[in-house]
């Protein structure tokens, strides 16, 4: 009987306090380097001693001296204290450890953001959150909503035409809606043709003749035909040339 009072007295007692610690915050990438840390939560509402805990990244291991956290309370690890280097770029992976190292948590991530850290929310028990706001030693803060994608608005379909084939006319622009008078056309004067004078035909100089005899008679002059004269003019113009040439011929004759 008190052996198994024993018993149930063994199965009733609590889980062992180291299983309440989680990591809950890493910086990774601050803008001054020596400001890396990681944080660690105590999610149980007794205190928990955590000497002999490990914390490493990947390449290095920490082991924590003597050390307890409070119940709801935060336990900062710094690189000043662990000398533990955490890759801003590239995969890497921080893990936790108790005394008897067994794993107690992880969490690996790959690439980070400058001057953000990755982090719990809520504290110690919810999911990991990239790029959230720095709050060591302090309650982590809820990531932002997502900002939901607008719905991209339907393009109305064009209404058809009632009359196919028809196009509507181009208006041609007025010259007074060009702001400028068409330039007049200037009309051309008629071309006068010379007025030429008749020529008289022969019948007709012999009627003219005929009709004017009588005063012709009077004066002393006879009419005769225009080519009888132009015969006349000719033969005049030749004798006097032979003259002035006969002249000048025997005046340049010397003397005997």
């Amino acid at each position: 009987m008190v052996l198994g009072a024993f018993a149930g007295a063994f199965f009733l007692l609590p889980p062992p306090a180291h299983a309440q610690v989680a990591i809950n915050e890493i910086l990774a990438n601050p803008v001054n380097e020596d400001d890396e840390f990681i944080e660690l939560y105590n999610t149980g509402d007794q205190a928990v001693d955590i000497t002999g805990y490990k914390v490493s990244d990947l390449v290095k291991t920490y082991t924590l001296p003597e050390a307890t956290i409070s119940a709801k309370s935060f336990f900062l690890l710094t690189k000043s204290i662990t000398n533990l280097q955490l890759n801003n770029s590239g995969e890497e992976k921080v893990t936790l450890k108790n005394a008897a190292d067994a794993i107690i948590d992880s969490f690996s991530y790959d690439g980070t953001n400058e001057g953000t850290s990755f982090s719990r929310y809520p504290d110690g028990g919810g999911g990991w959150n990239s790029a959230t706001v720095i709050t060591q030693n302090a309650p982590n803060q809820a990531p932002p909503s997502p900002t939901p994608t607008p719905s991209p608005t339907p393009t109305p379909s064009p209404t058809p035409s009632t009359s196919l084939g028809t196009s509507s006319p181009i208006p041609t622009p007025s010259s007074s809606a060009q702001g400028s008078s068409p330039t007049p056309t200037p009309k051309a004067s008629p071309k006068t043709s010379p007025s030429s004078s008749p020529i008289a035909t022969p019948s007709a100089v012999s009627e003219v003749l005929g009709a004017n005899s009588s005063s012709q008679s009077a004066a002393g002059l006879g009419v005769w035909p225009a080519w009888i004269l132009i015969g006349l003019g000719g033969t005049l113009i030749a004798v006097s040339g032979g003259f002035i040439a006969y002249n000048q011929f025997y005046a340049a004759k010397p003397k005997i």
